[in-house]
């Protein structure tokens, strides 16, 4: 499991597209306790999958 919190920002969307792409189930959560105008969100990655070693990474300009 990753567990990641977020600002919505410039890469936001880049760093939700690499996670979907590494690990089976991300959610993103708001939490009640947050404000309303806060730009924070949690996001929760589960099922991480395995990697082949003999493919190139990914490159987005977003380190993980």
């Amino acid at each position: 499991m990753f567990v990641l919190k977020a600002f919505h920002g410039e890469a936001y969307h880049e760093v939700l597209q690499r996670l979907k792409h590494e690990f089976g189930k991300v959610s993103v959560r708001k939490p009640g306790a947050s404000r309303g105008e806060s730009r924070e969100t949690y996001v929760v990655a589960r099922n991480q999958r395995k990697m082949d070693r003999s493919l190139q990474p990914h490159k987005t300009g977003v380190s993980l």
